[in-house]
C-alpha cells in the first residue's frame, strides 16, 4: 500500500512517521491498537479510513483521530498520490 514509511519522530510520548503512495494499491488488514491513538494528518491526496463502522474519505488539510481499542484500515483514495502524517500518542 504504501510506498514510503518515513519515520520522523520516536520518543515515549509520540511516533510520527510521513505515509506515502499511490492510490489503488491492496490496503493492509484492519487493526487494533491496545494502548495507543493514531492520528492521520492529510498533506495531500486523500486518505480513505474504516474505523469500525464508519468510512472517511480525508481531504488534505484535515485531521482525524482514531481512539485505542478500535479496529481501522487505512487505504490511499482518490486519483492523486497521497501523503499523510501518521502518529501514534503515546509511542508503541
Amino acid at each position: 500500500m504504501a510506498d514510503g514509511v518515513v519515520r520522523l519522530a520516536d520518543v515515549e510520548e509520540i511516533v510520527i512517521s510521513e505515509l506515502s503512495g499511490d492510490p489503488g494499491g491492496p490496503p493492509p488488514p484492519p487493526h487494533v491498537h491496545r494502548h495507543h491513538a493514531e492520528s492521520f494528518y492529510v498533506l495531500e491526496g486523500v486518505l480513505a479510513l474504516t474505523a469500525g463502522e464508519r468510512e472517511l474519505r480525508v481531504q488534505a488539510g484535515a485531521w482525524v483521530q482514531v481512539p485505542a481499542g478500535l479496529e481501522h484500515a487505512v487505504s490511499f483514495a482518490g486519483s492523486e498520490p497521497v501523503r499523510c502524517l501518521d502518529m501514534h500518542t503515546p509511542s508503541q
